[in-house]
């Protein structure tokens, strides 16, 4: 399973059955092992940003057990 795949079906992944969460920036799918963002005001967009800020840090100083990985598009 790849991003690019999944890039190319989120209209038959972005569904109810896959919907697992909404906040007040972003709406939260999960699909097999990616959890994906659906940014509903450019504030989810920097929030994602500076958590993938985090993950690198912790990707530095070998925490990497601690997180699950980011691809931001």
């Amino acid at each position: 399973m790849s991003t690019e795949y999944i890039l190319q079906n989120l209209e038959s992944i972005l569904t109810n059955e896959n919907f697992i969460g909404i906040g007040s920036t972003r709406k939260v799918y999960r699909y097999k092992n990616f959890v994906i963002k659906i940014f509903l005001h450019k504030l989810g967009n920097l929030q994602s940003l500076n958590e993938l800020d985090m993950y690198k840090y912790l990707e530095e100083r070998n925490l990497t057990k601690h997180y699950c990985p980011s691809v931001v598009y």
